[in-house]
This record gives C-alpha cells, structure tokens and sequence, in this order.
C-alpha cells in the first residue's frame, strides 16, 4: 500500500494545485473585476460632484440675481414713493394756487367796485369843479359891476 500511496499522493497535489491556481486566477479576475468597478465608480462619483458644484454655484447665482432683484425692487418702491410724496405736493401746491386764484378774483371785484365808485366820485368832483369855476366866474362877473 505504500507504494499506492507514493502515485496518488502526487496526483493529488497536482489536482489540488490546479484547484487552489484556478482558485487564484479566479480571485485575481474577481479582484480585477472590484478594481475596475471601483475606478468606474470612482469617476461616477468625481463626475457626480462636479454636477454638484455646478448646481451648487448656479444656485448661488441664481441666489446673487435674486438678491440684485430686491436690490432694485427696493430701489424701484423708494422712487414710487418719491413720485407718489411728489404729486401729493403738487396737489397741494395746485389747491394752493387755486385759492390764491379765488382770493385774488375776489379782491379784483372789489377793487373794481371800489375803483367804479372812485370813477364816479372823481366824476362829481369834476362837475362841482366846473360849476364852482362858473360860480367863480358868475362871482368876478358880479364883484366888477360893484367897482366903480
């Protein structure tokens, strides 16, 4: 039996050489496999961050532009309340005139009335001016036949 053993024990070694090399070949294209699916995974996720970033800093644009926007919203209500305090003050200005413009027909009235009536006085004065230059001449007329 010894000898027996002696032939199958190198047999086997060979068998389970054979075995533990296909084993190996195995594990080495499991590992090459996990390598290559590591480096596909690793660009993924390198292209998967710079889409991040991207979106990240259009955000942020996106954010500046939104900012610059109430910037000017702001900007825009301040002048609307600008013109708006305006106009109220050209209102007022408006109603102003307006009454200066009543007050002023008014005392144009007046004035002319007063200024009618003066005409008028002016008028008497004239004819009592005139009939007291006639009187004065009547007078004189009568003073020379007194001298004698």
């Amino acid at each position: 039996m010894p000898a027996n053993r002696d032939a199958v024990l190198p047999s086997s070694l060979k068998n389970s050489a054979e075995k533990i090399k296909e084993r190996i070949a195995s594990i080495q294209e499991d590992t090459a496999n996990a390598v290559e699916s590591m480096a596909s995974g690793t660009h993924e996720v390198e292209e998967g961050t710079k889409a991040i970033r991207e979106v990240g800093n259009q955000f942020t644009n996106i954010m500046s532009k939104v900012n610059g926007i109430n910037a000017q919203m702001d900007e825009i209500n301040n002048s609307v309340q600008t013109v708006s305090k305006g106009a109220e003050e050209i209102v007022r200005a408006v109603d102003s005139i307006d009454t200066v413009s009543r007050e002023t027909a008014e005392n144009t009235q007046t004035i002319s009335s007063a200024t009618q009536s003066q005409s008028a006085s002016n008028e008497e004065i004239a004819a009592a001016s005139h009939s007291l230059a006639n009187l004065a001449g009547d007078m004189q007329e009568a003073i020379g036949k007194f001298q004698v």
